[in-house]
C-alpha cells in the first residue's frame, strides 16, 4: 500500500474538521440505547406503636445500585363488630430519598391501651429506572373543610408513583379519606380537616413513549362501623408491575351523611395493588382501587 503524503493527510484532517463543524458525527459516536431497567426488589421496614399518641416512622431503604421508584404502607388496627379500639393513623407515605421510602403514623387508642401495632413501609427498588422527577402540590385550611391538592407531571412525563405528607394540630384534626392517580399525569390526596391542617400531594414522573397502564377494582362493604375492607386490582400486563396506586371512596359530606374510610394499607401485592380501609360510618363503603403499571 502506498504511503500517504503529507498533503493528503492534511486534506483528510480538514475534511473531518468540516464534517464535525456541520454536526456530522463519526459512526463510533452514535447514541447508545438506554440501559434496560433491572428486576424489581422490595425493601421493607417496620416500626411499632404501643401507646396512645405515639408517633413512629419506618423507612425502607433500597439496596445499593438501585433506586426507589415507588412505595407503599401497611398499618395494623383492632376493629370490627361495630368497635374501633386501636389503630395507627397515617400522616406520611413519601419517597424520602433516591433510595428510600418513609411512612409515618400516630397511634390512637379508643379507651384502654391495646396491643402493639406495626407500621410498615415498602420501597420498590430498581436499577436503571431512568430519571425520576418529583412534583408537589399543597393546600392548607384552618377549621373544618376539605383538602385535595393535585400534583401534576411536567409535559412529556407521566406518573410512575405518588405519595403524600400531612400535618395537623392533633391526630384527629385531619382524616385522610382518599388518594391516588388522576389520569396518567396527576396524583391527588384528599383529607377532611377538623382543625388547622395542611396536606401535600407528590407525584413521581418518568419520561416514556407510552402512557402507564391502569388497573382498577371496586367493592362495596357491609353497612357497619369499624369493618375493615380490602380490594385488590387485577394483575398488570405481562412484564409490568405497579410501583404506585391508591383508592377513592364516595363523596363525604362535612356536615354529615355519606361514608368514608381511613386507609390502613396501600401497597403492591405481586403484580397487583392492594388497599385496605376501615369504615368510619354505619353506611356501606364503596372502595375503588387503582394501580399504576410500569
Amino acid at each position: 500500500m502506498a504511503a500517504m503524503s503529507k498533503g493528503s493527510a492534511s486534506a483528510l484532517c480538514l475534511a473531518a474538521a468540516a464534517l464535525l463543524a456541520l454536526g456530522v458525527q463519526p459512526a463510533t459516536a452514535a447514541k447508545k440505547k438506554p440501559a434496560k431497567p433491572g428486576k424489581v426488589k422490595t425493601a421493607t421496614a417496620t416500626a411499632t406503636t404501643t401507646a396512645n399518641g405515639q408517633v413512629v416512622a419506618a423507612t425502607a431503604t433500597c439496596p445499593k445500585g438501585t433506586t426507589a421508584v415507588g412505595g407503599g404502607f401497611f398499618l395494623a388496627a383492632v376493629a370490627g363488630g361495630g368497635i374501633l379500639s386501636d389503630l395507627n393513623l397515617i400522616s406520611e407515605s413519601t419517597r424520602a430519598s433516591a433510595r428510600s421510602w418513609r411512612v409515618t403514623a400516630v397511634r390512637f387508642d379508643n379507651g384502654a391501651a391495646g396491643p402493639s401495632l406495626p407500621v410498615t413501609a415498602d420501597a420498590y427498588c430498581r436499577s436503571k429506572p431512568g430519571k425520576i422527577s418529583v412534583t408537589r402540590a399543597s393546600e392548607s385550611v384552618t377549621g373544618t373543610g376539605f383538602l385535595d391538592p393535585v400534583a401534576a407531571c411536567p409535559v412529556g412525563r407521566s406518573a410512575v408513583s405518588g405519595g403524600f405528607l400531612a400535618s395537623a394540630g392533633s391526630a384527629s384534626d385531619l382524616l385522610l379519606i382518599g388518594g391516588g392517580p388522576v389520569g396518567s399525569v396527576g396524583w391527588q390526596q384528599t383529607g377532611l380537616s377538623q382543625g388547622s391542617a395542611s396536606l401535600e400531594s407528590q407525584i413521581h414522573c418518568i419520561k416514556r413513549k407510552k402512557a402507564p397502564v391502569a388497573r382498577t377494582a371496586a367493592i362495596t362493604t357491609a353497612p357497619s362501623f369499624g369493618i375493615i375492607a380490602s380490594a385488590v386490582t387485577p394483575a398488570c400486563p405481562a412484564k409490568l408491575i405497579p410501583f404506585g396506586g391508591g383508592y377513592a371512596g364516595p363523596p363525604f359530606a362535612v356536615a354529615g351523611g355519606g361514608a368514608a374510610g381511613l386507609p390502613l394499607e396501600s401497597r403492591r401485592s405481586g403484580s397487583s395493588w392492594r388497599v385496605s380501609t376501615v369504615n368510619l360510618t354505619a353506611a356501606a363503603l364503596q372502595l375503588t382501587v387503582t394501580g399504576v403499571c410500569s
